[in-house]
């Protein structure tokens, strides 16, 4: 599964800086300049020996103080999460219960552009954020408990992408972050344009 996704994804790279037309190749944008990134993907966790994996969307404004560096505010949101495991429930002992989480993510980062040229212009990023998470726990043997958490944790990520220019201001981005959320590794992966 990982390495067909992967396949895929540098097959649609290099379709697209292929069909790029000429005369988009060496524009560049005026600097200072801000781009809004809306984006889609999936990321995956590891928690409790076990992996997960939700689809994740959101968005980003990244105001660009140079031609390589820029600061950008994210914000994402992932729901789908699930996992089911042995707990206990007070007044009925040891049952299964099933806990599911939903995540607003809002993050500061930091984008360096390096290397490439005004059409594939690749970036390393890094950042500072919180999680938002609304925790829900329920218990299929009595399906009229349910008990409701919320957490807030600090978070940092670090990562990189890169951008290809498919016209004059329009450009795909594609993205891979590795975020640390309380001890929980979390792998991020988007594209948007």
């Amino acid at each position: 599964m990982r390495k067909h996704t992967i396949l895929t994804l540098v097959l649609t790279l290099l379709v697209l800086a292929a069909a790029v037309p000429a005369q988009y190749r060496y524009y560049k944008p005026d600097r200072p300049h801000v781009e809004l990134f809306p984006h889609a993907g999936f990321y995956t966790e590891y928690d409790y020996d076990e992996w997960s994996t939700a689809f994740a969307w959101g968005g980003a404004v990244d105001i660009y103080a140079t031609r390589n560096l820029a600061f950008e505010f994210d914000f994402e949101y992932a729901d789908g999460f699930g996992q089911e495991y042995w707990g206990y429930l007070p007044g009925y002992g040891s049952t299964v219960t099933r806990q599911t989480h939903t995540d607003y993510w809002t993050e500061v980062n930091v984008l360096y552009h390096f290397g490439g040229d005004e059409t594939v212009r690749p970036y390393v990023c890094g950042g500072l954020g919180n999680v938002h998470s609304e925790f829900r726990e329920t218990y299929p043997e009595f399906p009229g408990i349910q008990y409701s958490t919320t957490d807030n944790e600090f978070t940092g990520n670090f990562g990189g992408g890169v951008k290809i220019m498919v016209a004059k201001n329009v450009a795909v981005r594609l993205e891979y972050k590795l975020s640390g959320l309380d001890g929980v590794y979390v792998n991020r992966f988007r594209g948007g344009i």
